[in-house]
């Protein structure tokens, strides 16, 4: 297990420290993260659903909303094309 402890970054250390085996550590490392993705997932929506085009040109607003979708998308959330489209009208007005 040293050799486990060794691979683990200095920030993420201290949650894994009263483990006692492997699989402890395997486990409390993927609720760590787990919880951090759906932070994540949370914050993408948020911006998805509040994103204005305000001066930005209508090509580079519609990029954005793709690149939001697709990183949900990549973090295993469903977002639909309707959302996307949803997404751009409401952040037109």
């Amino acid at each position: 297990m040293v050799s486990l402890f060794s691979s683990i970054h200095k920030d993420v250390i201290g949650h894994v420290t009263e483990c006692e085996t492997s699989f402890e550590i395997w486990k409390t490392l993927e609720r760590l993260y787990n919880q951090a993705s759906m932070a994540r997932a949370l914050q993408l929506k948020r911006q998805l659903n509040t994103l204005k085009k305000g001066s930005s040109s209508i090509s580079s607003f519609v990029l954005r909303i793709k690149n939001l979708g697709a990183e949900l998308r990549s973090s295993g959330q469903a977002v639909s094309e309707s959302h996307l489209i949803q997404s751009v009208l409401n952040g037109l007005g």
